[in-house]
């Protein structure tokens, strides 16, 4: 509830149980133990997920009413495993295609950092596929995420090969 660093840790204020964390560049998101999805922290770009770009130094719900088994934070953006229904929603920036809608550009246009527009979602958005999946995880600017039958599907920036398709072209989705 402060903007005070910390050099032990301290209990997250609003008294909300945890099931799974995970930690962006300057943002932390979280799934409760009611499989609800919470972000705070830097809001730029839309990665806290709650319709909004500003910040939040306590706990703020994602909006859209989805429930979460797993959420996994990257750079600028966050995907989550729905419950129970198994689909991958991403939200924050897409300016590589990391949110996998099938385009680099987005919902809406957030400010990113001063005076830089970028491609974004301030809320979940489904990724273009119609596949369940089981586990989702986040790099830099690209997502990966597991099927339920078991086979790997990545997209976003793939300047280095992270999509893992034997390329370094650009994939979104």
């Amino acid at each position: 509830g402060t903007r005070t660093d910390r050099l032990s840790p301290r209990a997250v204020v609003g008294g909300l149980l945890f099931r799974q964390i995970t930690t962006g560049a300057d943002f932390t998101c979280g799934v409760t133990t009611d499989f609800r999805a919470y972000c705070w922290g830097y809001g730029g770009r839309g990665v806290l997920g709650n319709g909004q770009t500003d910040e939040h130094d306590s706990p703020v719900a994602v909006v859209g009413g989805h429930q979460f088994r797993q959420l996994d934070a990257g750079f600028d953006h966050v995907c989550g495993v729905s419950y129970p229904d198994n689909r991958v929603y991403c939200w924050g920036g897409n300016r590589d295609g990391q949110l996998g809608i099938g385009t680099r550009t987005g919902p809406e246009t957030c400010i990113a950092d001063v005076g830089n527009l970028g491609a974004c979602s301030t809320k979940p958005v489904p990724i273009a596929s119609t596949s369940t999946f089981r586990q989702v995880a986040t790099g830099w600017y690209h997502s990966c995420a597991v099927t339920t039958d078991d086979r790997l599907f990545c997209w976003g920036l793939n300047s280095s090969g992270q999509v893992g398709d034997s390329t370094t072209a650009f994939r979104q989705a």
